[in-house]
């Protein structure tokens, strides 16, 4: 019963929407379409890297 407690103060307190949906990432990763800026800026904010880490010089 505490554990259930625990979760669900957790899901409400810290809950955040994905950065970026699934479909969109499995696209991206398996080249069908190009990421869009914004998509690059949280996905490297998620990480934790800079957005150019992303890019090819």
């Amino acid at each position: 019963m505490r554990r259930g407690r625990a979760r669900s103060s957790r899901r409400s307190s810290s809950a955040k929407p994905p950065v970026i949906d699934r479909q969109a990432i499995n696209r991206i990763e398996q080249g069908h379409a190009p990421p869009r800026l914004d998509s690059l800026i949280r996905i490297a904010a998620a990480l934790n890297v800079p957005v150019a880490d992303f890019v090819r010089q």
